[in-house]
């Protein structure tokens, strides 16, 4: 951003953080650029170029170059207005995950940024839990669902996290005493002895002897960072054991095949449900109904149906082994979320149905009441 602030013209540059002293410090760094940035590049013939920017003004907010008219500004999150009034052809917004109102600073922000060549932006964090605004988007440039290129930059690949044994006792010790995780850390990452040295030893002396602290502090990848750096009600050790080993499923989405009303309510008693695989289905399955014996109960999550807000999610458990059967996931309308809940439970054996009775649910449960579907759990 500096660089091309301070050789083009006509650049307009912002930064903007989770709070005022981190967007600070950010900025001091383009003025440090500034301060260390040589007036002239002298030449072996004797020639010389003026490289150093006429400084138009700068002050705590805002860095501009006279003859360029470009400028680097700096503002905070709490402000839902940065940005609105101007062209931005260079952003850098940091620690997403604690900003206020990311969906309305960035929605903003977005806009000011123009889709042409030379223009880019930089959205960075340190993890904050699963879910909110930066885990989506994250999430969706993994998946290639946005045009946002994913990086996620692990401990290990910074130099100075490494430690030299001072005797090769020291080093034996540690081959010793190697216990699973740290064996799983070699053989997937490929490190040095060096480097889990270092780990013990911040694990130790920073982290207070906790390794859950060192994986929320330094993560290995991107699962990790979130799952760690959140409060979930599970132990985060199985959590991270269970990534290791999940699979998707088959995605896709359940109709009526041959539906069948009376009186304008479908007669499920008549209607049959089939399966439709496709990429952007709201349903994922890990196991096709038993029809013979298969016995399932479903549990149901309801939430308001807004585009941009929380998903209502319904799981499907096998009863007999208590595996995961499938899950249905996506913005929907409570009402609407009550018939897909019937469908579902029709397909996987007429299972019962437990959907929370509060809120939202409370339309969920009616909906499926009124298509006398009569496995729903009380």
């Amino acid at each position: 951003i500096f660089n091309r602030s301070a050789t083009r013209k006509a650049q307009n540059a912002m930064v903007i953080a989770h709070d005022d002293d981190s967007s600070t410090n950010l900025f001091r760094m383009s003025q440090l650029f500034y301060d260390k940035l040589p007036e002239r590049i002298e030449f072996a013939d004797g020639s010389s170029l003026q490289i150093k920017p006429k400084k138009k003004y700068s002050n705590r907010k805002e860095l501009a170059f006279a003859d360029l008219h470009s400028q680097i500004r700096i503002s905070t999150a709490g402000n839902l207005d940065a940005g609105r009034s101007s062209t931005i052809h260079l952003l850098h917004c940091s620690e997403v995950a604690f900003w206020d109102n990311p969906y309305e600073t960035m929605g903003g922000l977005l806009q000011a940024l123009p889709d042409s060549k030379n223009t880019f932006a930089i959205v960075e964090s340190t993890a904050n839990g699963v879910g909110g605004y930066f885990y989506d988007m994250w999430q969706s440039a993994k998946a290639g669902r946005n045009e946002w290129t994913p990086v996620f930059i692990a401990w290990f690949e910074l130099k100075e996290y490494s430690r030299e044994f001072e005797t090769e006792e020291e080093k034996q010790a540690l081959i010793e005493t190697l216990d699973k995780e740290e064996t799983q850390l070699l053989s997937t990452y490929g490190l040095t002895l060096e480097q889990l040295y270092w780990r013990r030893w911040t694990i130790a002396n920073k982290c207070n002897g906790s390794v859950e602290l060192f994986r929320q502090e330094y993560p290995s990848n991107d699962t990790e960072a979130f799952l760690t750096s959140g409060r979930p009600y599970f132990l985060k050790d199985a959590l991270m054991a269970y990534s290791n080993i999940v699979k998707g499923g088959i995605k896709g989405n359940l109709v009526w095949k041959n539906k069948v009303e009376r009186a304008g309510i479908i007669d499920i008693n008549l209607s049959e449900v089939e399966f439709v695989p496709t990429p952007d289905g709201y349903l994922e399955i890990w196991e096709m109904p038993d029809k013979t014996k298969g016995c399932y109960a479903i549990g149901a999550d309801v939430a308001e149906g807004l585009e941009d807000g929380d998903f209502s999610v319904g799981e499907v458990l096998n009863r007999d082994t208590g595996a995961q059967a499938a899950e249905w996931h996506g913005h929907i309308d409570p009402d609407l979320f009550g018939e897909e809940l019937v469908k579902l439970g029709t397909f996987y054996n007429k299972a019962w149905i437990g959907p929370e009775a509060n809120n939202h649910g409370i339309s969920t449960n009616k909906a499926i009441v009124k298509l006398r579907y009569n496995r729903l759990y009380r």
